[in-house]
């Protein structure tokens, strides 16, 4: 079964690797930035993680507010939209709320 995750993360790249490495092997993993972030730090931090995308189309998503994937604006991409196409599984995930839960823990 092929199995793809769209994944919005702004703040922590680490938690975001630990999000990563926690999904399935084989799986493949679209990730949005928020635009107001430094796509770098998490490029460098997932350099070595498998199945690991980044989307080119960033959105401005804001604090703790869902957005990106989860509102549709990435999903609308001709090129994002043909890729998941060929997937039995798709399911979107949030790093922000993630990293919420850890301030309030």
């Amino acid at each position: 079964m092929k199995i793809a995750f769209l994944i919005s993360a702004h703040t922590d790249a680490k938690q975001l690797h630990r999000l990563v490495d926690a999904l399935p092997d084989g799986s493949q993993k679209y990730i949005h930035i928020d635009a107001k972030s430094n796509i770098q730090q998490f490029e460098q931090e997932l350099a070595t993680a498998q199945g690991v995308h980044f989307l080119k189309h960033r959105v401005n998503v804001g604090k703790l507010q869902r957005g990106g994937i989860s509102d549709g604006a990435d999903t609308r991409s001709p090129d994002l939209h043909s890729r998941l196409s060929d997937y039995d599984k798709r399911h979107g995930l949030s790093c922000v709320e993630q990293a919420a839960y850890h301030r309030l823990s």
